[in-house]
């Protein structure tokens, strides 16, 4: 209730959603909605016009611009937004421990990607400025035949491995394998959908692959930038002849939820250029079959998507097999392991959070929620919120501490917070402030508005005000004695 009750009024949708603090109208559209979450506690709970003390001191009651910027640092954190909300507190706390945890190891790993782009210098930087280029151009843009290929099962985990097969009825000459991406818009995949993080080609001599096995291509040591329809190719260097492919997946690509493997087309050319994967023998280690759309035969049919510029689709898989080369030279095996430990206290992370009750959506005062526009959560950390001269927020002052208005003997202007306190304490902090039983003005607000509740019209006709501007008590030794 309390939290629905900060995030009670208007919303200003342009200036929060569309703008965003980064710019003059969102900060002031921020400022306005703690203006309004002070004034409705204030308001509410102690018939105290708090707001008035945003240019100036108060004219009338003691309240200073000081205790109303005071006021603003004790919602500095918050935000009105939809959340997900638990009865249980314990749950809840988790949560949010959760959350926080989860942004902190994502920033980890960005932070770990930055370091490897960084090492990789101009080199890799012009490459991928050229790669960013043929995209926009349309390479690799699907323009035919999407939705079609193999799919495998559908599980709960990527490290669930998944393997298809290629076999012929005899050994084959092979100079190289390529493997094309699937399509298909669910969840808003598109190009690569289904096209593993992390996988292996390999070449045998027999279909059980117990003879002989070669890798053409192990890209299993750290997690793989998704090719879309853009065809990879694999060189069998070295290899004579084989009578079985395998591509093998070790970290399976996410759906909605849930991963799985999907390829479009498999293709295998001889030394003559044919492809010898054509209508050959698939069998893999489990398949979707649905009809002409999924199935295992799919991958040897000559039918996969294709991009709208043939060369610029073909410079774009050049591109980024020079990429992936360059990729596995940058991460070393502590760059791999570090990033393995991210991955996995991630995953531990998001599975303790899937595993909590499912929890009410609410809207509400909010500091951990999903980004949406630009408005962005700040996950507890509080805004620094200065004294604004004039009430002008380009003319910020000196940096404000939660605190509360000195009502009454022994109260301090600000709240006595340990050093580095959280922002939820200082809420905590006004709570205890509203209810101190020393309040001069919560009890007699509060008793103002259960007689007005029953009969139409308060002790005090200002339910909201009652400090000097607002009107006087029709019985104030009754509103004392209620209170």
């Amino acid at each position: 209730v309390a939290l629905g009750f900060i995030a009670a009024g208007p919303w200003d949708f342009i200036a929060h959603y569309e703008v965003g603090e980064g710019k003059l109208d969102g900060r002031i559209a921020k400022h306005m909605d703690r203006d309004d979450m002070v004034s409705a506690v204030f308001n509410a709970f102690m018939s105290t016009t708090a707001q008035c003390a945003q240019c100036h001191n108060h004219k009338f009651d003691p309240v200073t611009m000081e205790d109303y910027y005071r006021l603003h640092a004790v919602f500095g954190a918050v935000d009105r937004a939809d959340r997900v909300y638990d009865l249980d507190p314990g749950a809840q706390q988790r949560r949010e421990r959760l959350s926080v945890e989860i942004g902190k190891l994502e920033a980890a790993l960005k932070a770990l990607d930055k370091r490897v782009t960084d090492a990789g210098g101009a080199e890799l930087a012009e490459l991928r400025d050229r790669l960013r280029l043929l995209r926009d151009k349309g390479a690799g843009e699907v323009k035919k035949s999407p939705e079609h290929g193999f799919h495998s099962q559908i599980v709960n985990r990527p490290d669930a491995g998944k393997w298809v097969r290629i076999e012929f009825p005899e050994p084959v000459s092979i100079r190289e394998v390529v493997v094309i991406g699937a399509h298909d818009d669910y969840a808003g995949i598109g190009g690569g959908f289904g096209f593993p993080v992390r996988y292996r080609v390999e070449v045998a001599d027999d279909a059980a692959f117990s003879e002989n096995v070669r890798v053409l291509a192990d890209r299993t040591r750290s997690d793989q930038p998704n090719p879309g329809i853009v065809p990879l190719t694999f060189p069998a260097e070295g290899v004579t002849k084989a009578r079985a492919v395998r591509f093998t997946a070790t970290k399976l690509a996410e759906r909605k939820n849930d991963y799985m493997l999907a390829l479009a087309e498999m293709r295998v050319l001889d030394t003559d250029g044919k492809n010898r994967a054509a209508g050959a023998t698939v069998t893999a280690l489990d398949s979707i079959e649905q009809g002409a759309r999924w199935g295992a035969k799919n991958l040897v049919d000559g039918r996969f998507p294709t991009g709208g510029d043939p060369e610029a689709t073909r410079e774009l898989a050049a591109l980024r097999a020079k990429e992936t080369t360059i990729l596995d030279r940058l991460n070393t095996p502590e760059i791999v392991d570090e990033r393995d430990s991210l991955n996995e206290k991630l995953a531990g992370a998001r599975k303790e959070l899937g595993g909590l009750p499912e929890g009410r959506m609410v809207y509400a005062a909010a500091t951990h929620f999903k980004k949406f526009g630009n408005v962005a959560p700040t996950e507890g950390k509080s805004r620094t919120i200065h004294l604004l001269r004039r009430g002008d927020i380009l003319a910020p002052g000196d940096e404000m501490k939660p605190g509360a208005p000195p009502m009454w003997e022994g109260s301090a202007a600000e709240f006595p917070l340990p050093e580095g306190a959280s922002e939820g304490e200082a809420r905590a902090a006004l709570a205890k402030y509203l209810t101190d039983a020393k309040n001069p003005l919560a009890w007699r607000s509060i008793a103002n508005r259960v007689w007005l509740w029953h009969f139409g019209r308060g002790i005090v006709d200002s339910p909201n005000d009652l400090g000097r501007m607002g009107m006087e008590p029709t019985h104030p030794e009754l509103l004392d004695f209620l209170a």
